[in-house]
């Protein structure tokens, strides 16, 4: 079965897609659902999903700005548009981006589902080798992916996919489930929050440079996006942050 996440920031439109399709008629399992295009990013992180139903226009991160995120994280997701504007720039933007999906509300569920069908036609001419069967214990796995992980913290192509696959040679699926029994959260939110953390040691420890600061951390290309990250899970700006308002100075 192929995996599949839905996004919208509306409830109803995310409840309306997760419940129009049979998906597992087509060949599809619902991995989960996002409000936002960082949930959504997170969700990639941790699921590795075949195919992305996505909202253009999303608060925190938008859809096209959600495939550029994932794209550089590795991601091998097929992205199916929706959109309530007929709005030629968003197509444009989206097809310079690989997107061939783009669709318009109120979606047509026909077209959805040929979506779909073409797709998973796509995926299984090219299906890809399973992972060997692991060698290590899998707390030493897990180990050994923190590590990589603490290491590498400036890069932001930083991925479970790519962990898995090039470090710890096992597939995503397993290894994203033993990190969640042994640490208790989600690969995303550990390399979240550890990213968060570090940022925040750093402006403690006298950096007042953002942009240096979002660098280090995993989001040279995208201050902005740091910024947002870095609220969720801090409760505050960078520049907040750094004016002292949320350590009581």
């Amino acid at each position: 079965m192929l995996k599949l996440i839905v996004v919208d920031d509306e409830a109803i439109i995310r409840d309306a897609l997760s419940d129009m399709i049979d998906y597992r008629s087509l060949g599809y399992t619902l991995s989960g659902s996002a409000r936002n295009g960082m949930e959504a990013l997170d969700l990639i992180m941790d699921e590795d999903p075949d195919v992305v139903i996505t909202d253009i226009r999303m608060p925190v991160l938008d859809g096209l700005s959600l495939i550029e995120q994932a794209e550089k994280k590795g991601a091998r997701a097929q992205f199916i548009l929706l959109s309530g504007y007929d709005d030629f720039e968003y197509a444009r933007r989206a097809m310079k981006l690989g997107v061939r999906y783009y669709l318009l509300k109120p979606t047509d569920r026909s077209e959805l589902e040929e979506a779909l069908l073409a797709i998973r036609a796509e995926r299984e001419k090219t299906a890809p080798v399973g992972a060997p069967e692991p060698e290590e214990p899998a707390d030493d796995l897990v180990s050994r992916c923190k590590a990589y992980v603490h290491g590498h913290l400036d890069q932001e192509s930083l991925s479970l996919k790519w962990i898995a696959e090039h470090h710890c040679f096992v597939s995503i699926g397993y290894l994203s489930k033993q990190f969640i029994l042994h640490e208790g959260v989600r690969f995303s939110e550990y390399v979240g929050r550890l990213r968060m953390e570090t940022a925040k040691a750093m402006f403690d420890n006298g950096e007042t440079n953002i942009r240096t600061v979002a660098a280090a951390v995993g989001f040279g290309s995208n201050p902005q996006y740091f910024g947002q990250v870095f609220k969720k899970y801090i409760g505050c700006t960078p520049s907040d942050y750094l004016a002292g308002s949320s350590r009581g100075q």
